[in-house]
């Protein structure tokens, strides 16, 4: 024996609630199922699939994209203010994420308002089908961030109790929000043949 112990290194907890990993554990499992769901079905109409995808702009999904990842930047940013007790730092890097939020919510809607206009629904094909629900539910993730973002915002200028805490469970939310975006891009936008 050697004599020297070893001290293992302490753990560090996730970051935010506990609770809400639980949540995001479950919603990043359910849009798995989604995504398999997809590739079977794909892979039964493969042209299909792809004639449908070729009637969306990857630059449109792309732009969505650096939208997301910007406003992600940005809550790494406020975590860290908030860490370091600089919440005005913490507020304006708040305000950023919500405003590159905002460029994605925007571009969304009027990609979505595009395919409308051009007699493309949900009805279209199979392939829309799973356009508009996937990319619905993402939305609808997205909007739930953006209010988170607001409270945020709001509860920075008043109170001071758990704010680390809140700052890193909204910016750990919006985290999931920009992967399940990365997921849907390429399976929707780029898949081809």
């Amino acid at each position: 024996m050697s004599g020297r112990a070893t001290v293992a290194a302490p753990r560090v907890p996730p970051p935010g609630d506990a609770g809400l990993w639980t949540f995001l554990a479950a919603d990043i499992f359910m849009f798995g199922l989604f995504f398999l769901i997809f590739v079977w079905e794909r892979a039964q109409a493969v042209t299909a699939f792809d004639e449908a995808r070729r009637l969306l702009d990857p630059t449109i999904g792309m732009v969505n994209t650096l939208f997301l990842l910007t406003a992600s930047w940005f809550m790494v940013g406020a975590a860290h203010a908030v860490r370091h007790r600089q919440r005005r730092a913490a507020r304006r890097h708040i305000v950023l994420a919500f405003l590159a939020g905002a460029g994605f919510g925007v571009l969304k809607l009027s990609e979505y308002a595009g395919k409308i206009a051009a007699g493309i629904t949900m009805l279209t094909s199979d392939f829309f089908t799973y356009y508009f629900v996937f990319t619905g539910v993402h939305f609808l993730h997205f909007i739930g961030g953006m209010v988170m973002l607001v409270v945020l915002f709001l509860r920075l200028g008043t109170a001071r109790e758990g704010e680390v805490i809140w700052t890193e469970s909204i910016a750990s939310y919006w985290h999931m929000v920009d992967l399940l975006w990365l997921m849907l891009f390429p399976m929707l936008y780029l898949m081809r043949v």
